[in-house]
């Protein structure tokens, strides 16, 4: 499980492993910041955003989700807690081989602790469900892993113990239509609530 050694250790982990062959990833590397001081960026839509180690509330908020599964650091959550101010929005991604969840810490005041605690099991879902090693970048099979991603999510909230409108937690952050790899609002609630309601079934994107 997490805890401030394994914490502390797996963000300097990080961060010595991307000093050190961030050349050759496509998610991450090292950027000088205004002050000419390297600095580790996540690449998203042609955009460079720094990067830190998430604050221990946030890594606590990815270990529950995790312990809802049974899954520890050891066991299916190996994943590194950042955050950075991304419009907003929360990221799952690779950095050099290293999983991580990149999250803006401003969606917590927008959102609240239930919202940002669907927020950061979405972004699970995506690692558990495998998706950032699918090749497929087909547009109608983005939505598709974005619906398993929610429907994750509906079920951790429901295996962590919240209610079944906590699934409404980060509806505000949704498009009425659908937007690139996002499906529309309606089909994206459908998956929330369809995964609080059978949270066996979150399990079938590993299928």
């Amino acid at each position: 499980m997490w805890n401030r050694f394994s914490f502390l250790y797996s963000a300097s982990l990080f961060f010595w492993l991307l000093g050190s062959t961030a050349a050759h990833s496509q998610s991450c590397l090292l950027i000088n910041d205004a002050s000419g001081v390297p600095t580790p960026a996540l690449h998203i839509n042609n955009e460079f955003f720094f990067i830190e180690p998430a604050f221990e509330d946030y890594a606590f908020m990815l270990e529950d989700a995790c312990g809802a599964w049974g899954m520890d650091i050891e066991n299916g959550c190996n994943i590194l807690p950042m955050m950075g101010a991304i419009h907003f929005n929360a990221v799952a991604a690779k950095c050099d081989g290293n999983k991580v969840i990149v999250y803006d810490r401003r969606l917590s005041s927008r959102l609240g602790y239930e919202g940002a605690q669907a927020v950061l099991a979405h972004e699970l879902g995506h690692h558990v469900c495998n998706h950032l090693n699918d090749p497929n970048q087909e547009i109608y099979h983005g939505r598709l892993q974005e619906l398993e991603a929610d429907q994750f999510a509906g079920a951790t909230l429901r295996r962590m113990g919240f209610q079944r409108e906590s699934t409404s937690g980060f509806v505000e952050l949704m498009s009425e239509q659908p937007t690139g790899f996002h499906p529309g609002k309606k089909d994206r609630v459908s998956a929330l609530l369809r995964g609080w309601d059978d949270p066996a079934s979150a399990l079938q994107c590993r299928d």
